[in-house]
């Protein structure tokens, strides 16, 4: 299904829009994309009202081991080798930014239920490019996921604004803006997928209203990520919008 421009609506109906979305997101991840040892919810964003995919491994350490830093059986296997088929996306830059996350801090990072939080998919909302203010605390949530050694998919369906002008990729600042890829007029939509480990590589895609939504990839670790079949899951939150607000966005009835 074709991107809409969710620039016509209130950022009521893209809450109601995104909140749907997440959910069919995390059910296609769990519906055979994520491999075994590994499932999707949907948890709380700590920036905000709208909630993140989670991607979680189950703790398959032996009881009592406390060797957190190194990684389990369950997150050396699954998913795609990026050495062995790199990301089908045009455009990458890596980092030559040591980071100062460690093994022992990625492990650290776990849910309410002992699951350790190894990926977060991120859809933007309005609230987080409308201010200053609200930009930094996204990028400053960002570069937070990174330190705590978190892969991070970013979906963004609004153009660039004030803060971002050219494009999210460059906003975030993980990198100089020699080699993070920018927006086109033709093509004012990003998508972003970083690895993360010792340093961060960016794999970047980047999509236009009334273009499908791109398939990106997530990284469970370093070395191995599996393709997030977005439009499917767009097409189904789009599909749950009330119709008056599909008018809306496709600009059939105004906003009242």
């Amino acid at each position: 299904m074709a991107i809409h421009d969710w620039t016509r609506i209130f950022a009521g109906g893209f809450h109601h829009f995104h909140q749907a979305w997440v959910l069919r997101i995390s059910d296609q991840l769990n519906r055979g994309v994520l491999p075994d040892g590994y499932f999707a919810a949907a948890e709380q964003s700590s920036g905000g009202p709208y909630p993140d995919v989670v991607a979680l491994e189950m703790d398959v350490r032996e009881p009592g081991s406390s060797d957190e830093s190194e990684l389990s059986d369950v997150s050396q296997a699954g998913g795609v080798a990026i050495a062995t088929a790199p990301p089908n996306v045009r455009f990458s830059f890596h980092s030559d930014v040591v980071q100062y996350a460690t093994k022992a801090d990625r492990v650290a990072v776990r849910s309410l239920s002992g699951n350790r939080v190894v990926a977060i998919i991120e859809v933007v909302s309005p609230g987080n490019k409308h201010s200053g203010l609200a930009f930094r605390r996204f990028r400053e949530k960002i570069q937070f996921l990174i330190e705590q050694g978190i892969q991070i998919l970013i979906i963004d369906l609004f153009p660039p604004g004030t803060f971002d002008p050219d494009g999210l990729p460059r906003g975030l600042q993980i990198e100089s803006e020699s080699v993070v890829p920018k927006i086109t007029v033709e093509e004012p939509l990003s998508l972003i997928s970083l690895q993360v480990s010792d340093h961060v590589s960016g794999f970047v895609e980047f999509s236009a209203v009334g273009k499908d939504v791109p398939t990106m990839p997530l990284f469970l670790n370093s070395e191995r990520y599996v393709n997030v079949p977005l439009n499917g899951s767009y097409a189904e939150a789009w599909d749950s919008l009330p119709r008056p607000w599909q008018e809306i966005v496709n600009g059939v009835r105004a906003t009242k």
